[in-house]
C-alpha cells in the first residue's frame, strides 16, 4: 500500500471508528470527539507509532493538509444544510440577511483593524487576515434538547 493511500485509509479508519464508538465516547468518557481525534493523531503520527508521517508522502503536505480542510469543511457545511428545517430560509429571511451583510462586513472591518493595529500589517495584509475570520464566528456548544417532532424554526 502506498504511502498516500495508507493516510486516506487511517483517515478512513478513524472517521469509521467515531462514527461506530461517538455514543460511547461522549456519553461515557465526557470527552469531544474532536479531543478523541487529536489524541489519536499524536499516537498515530510521526513521533508515537509513525503511521501517518506526512512528510514521508510524495505529495506537498501543506497541500494534501489544504485539499484535506476543504473537503472536511465542505462535508459539514452540507451537514449542517441538510438539518435546516423546510421553508428556514423564508422564515428567518431577515435575519439570515443582518446576519450575512451588515453583520459579516461588520466581522471583516473589525477583524481587519485589529490585525492592522496589534499585528502591525499592510493594510492590504490586514484586510486578508480579517477576511479570513469573518465567516466563522462562536457557536452556541451548549447541549440542546433534541427536537422529537416539527415545528417551526425559531430565528
Amino acid at each position: 500500500m502506498s504511502g498516500f493511500n495508507g493516510a486516506l485509509a487511517l483517515g478512513a479508519g478513524t472517521v469509521l471508528a467515531l462514527g461506530l464508538l461517538g455514543g460511547y465516547v461522549k456519553n461515557r468518557l465526557w470527552l469531544a470527539e474532536s479531543t478523541v481525534c487529536l489524541i489519536l493523531g499524536i499516537v498515530l503520527g510521526p513521533m508515537v507509532l509513525g503511521w501517518a508521517d506526512l512528510a514521508a508522502l510524495p505529495i506537498d503536505p501543506f497541500t494534501l493538509l489544504k485539499e484535506a480542510a476543504r473537503l472536511t469543511l465542505g462535508i459539514s457545511v452540507m451537514a449542517a444544510a441538510l438539518r435546516l428545517p423546510r421553508g428556514f430560509v423564508r422564515q428567518c429571511a431577515t435575519g439570515l440577511a443582518i446576519v450575512l451583510g451588515p453583520r459579516m462586513l461588520l466581522m471583516f472591518l473589525s477583524g481587519s483593524l485589529l490585525a492592522g493595529t496589534i499585528l502591525n500589517q499592510r493594510p492590504l495584509v490586514a484586510l486578508l487576515v480579517g477576511g479570513d475570520g469573518s465567516g466563522r464566528g462562536g457557536g452556541d456548544h451548549r447541549r440542546k434538547s433534541r427536537r422529537t417532532h416539527a415545528s417551526k424554526p425559531s430565528c
